[in-house]
């Protein structure tokens, strides 16, 4: 498991870019200023380049890793976890890529109405989980954001 990462919260998507450890991971000087930028940026993602301003405010949401759960397939169409699951995720993917679910029940039903379960089988299936944050407000001040409240988390 990893720690800590984040993302602008309006950057948050079907695909994301490369997550930062800290909200001023994003910040990128420039000839003009500054802007909001991936690290991994190239001109093709211009959605996610923005200027900056002195003072301007930036929400960013935070994941955790938070490991993995084994679950069974059965022929039946039934699923059951094989490990422990997780405590407070909120999304699950298969890994490496896959679809998401709010909890490991709505994962599982997507699954079954999309026939995934009947191309892969009866088995046991390694699902990742997630735990997604509600925005936190941070304000541009220099080279770096400052969190706008207090019990703001950092890394």
């Amino acid at each position: 498991m990893s720690g800590r990462k984040w993302c602008p919260d309006n950057w948050l998507d079907e695909f994301i870019p490369t997550l930062c450890d800290d909200p001023s991971g994003f910040i990128v000087p420039t000839d003009g200023g500054w802007r909001l930028r991936p690290t991994d940026w190239d001109e093709s993602q211009e959605g996610w380049d923005q200027p900056l301003e002195p003072g301007q405010i930036v929400d960013f949401c935070y994941t955790e890793d938070r490991g993995t759960v084994v679950v069974s397939f059965e022929a039946d169409g039934s699923w059951r976890a094989v490990t422990p699951v997780p405590s407070a995720s909120h999304f699950w993917v298969f890994e490496p890529d896959g679809p998401l679910g709010d909890t490991l029940d709505d994962l599982m039903d997507m699954l079954k109405s999309d026939g995934w379960f009947d191309d892969v089988g009866p088995g046991e299936h390694e699902i990742g989980a997630y735990y997604w944050s509600h925005a936190f407000s941070f304000r541009f001040d220099g080279a770096r954001f400052v969190p706008c409240l207090e019990d703001t988390p950092t890394q």
